[in-house]
């Protein structure tokens, strides 16, 4: 018999595991689809990031992201590359050439 899910822990009651209702809380909050992404590698950095706050699962890191616009900010920088439009916008080419 499995137990009920603690109400302090926003998602724990839809299925899968804390990783599978924490991509759905990113897509929704940040428009960042996590299953794009190498899986192994996504968790596990996700996962670490979320331990130096003391967060035991991800199911008890999602609030603390909620609650802090600049941890959302923090993590979307740990885990996403951030790429200068500089050399792939041939509108900078033309200014740089004039």
């Amino acid at each position: 018999m499995s137990a009920a899910p603690s109400p302090g822990r926003p998602g724990a009651s839809l299925p899968g595991s804390d990783y599978d209702r924490f991509a759905e809380f990113l897509r929704t909050a940040a428009g960042l689809e996590l299953h794009q992404y190498k899986r192994r590698q996504m968790e596990r950095r996700i996962r670490s990031f979320a331990a130096r706050l003391g967060a035991a699962d991800l199911d008890q890191y999602v609030p603390m992201v909620r609650a802090d616009p600049a941890e959302l900010d923090a993590l979307l920088d740990r885990i996403t590359i951030n790429v200068s439009q500089l050399f792939r916008n041939p509108e900078q080419w033309e200014r740089l050439a004039s």
